[in-house]
């Protein structure tokens, strides 16, 4: 079973992705959605998307119009956020979206932070740049201040505090843009 107000299918997913990484993704979504209103941006937020392709989608994706507008992925604790980038740019590369007009948000949890320059976020956020370099889309690494736990289900208050604040610095972060 997925969660309330998950675009996402298990059929996209392969089966249920990690627990908590939806959970965070929803509240997150919510959350832009509740302080874009209240801003009045023209920007609508939803899980998943923006092109469900076998097992490729994002965790978060904007959206002005129909039009895919800034794509949010959430790096808890996997060890590929490299993979989450590569897959970004192929679908600019591939044309299926319009370069000039995405945005790219990668926020790294504490799990990324707590090593001395880890490898896995130090090359994510390499290629995210080489990524703006070639194709012009925005690239934003961000941090999380958050440690989630080893094997966490859905998370408590403070996964949902966290995505609330992330939610609040996203706005911030793009500011004039939407």
């Amino acid at each position: 079973m997925m969660l309330p107000g998950s675009e996402r299918e298990e059929a996209v997913l392969g089966g249920p992705m990690g627990r908590a990484a939806d959970m965070f993704a929803t509240v997150l979504c919510k959350e832009l959605n509740r302080l874009g209103e209240e801003a009045e941006t023209s920007i609508t937020w939803k899980c998943g998307g923006p092109i469900n392709s076998g097992h490729e989608c994002v965790d978060v994706t904007g959206r002005h119009g129909e039009r895919p507008k800034v794509l949010v992925e959430i790096e808890l604790r996997r060890q590929t956020p490299l993979a989450n980038i590569v897959k970004i740019w192929k679908w600019i590369d591939g044309g299926k979206l319009r370069k000039e007009n995405i945005t790219v948000i990668q926020a790294f949890s504490r799990y990324y932070q707590g090593r001395k320059h880890d490898p896995r976020m130090d090359n994510a956020k390499f290629i995210g740049k080489q990524m703006r370099k070639i194709t012009g889309a925005k690239y934003i690494p961000m941090e999380l201040p958050f440690r989630p736990g080893k094997g966490a289900k859905k998370g408590g208050g403070a996964r949902q505090k966290q995505a609330k604040k992330l939610a609040s610095q996203i706005l911030e972060e793009l500011g004039s843009r939407i």
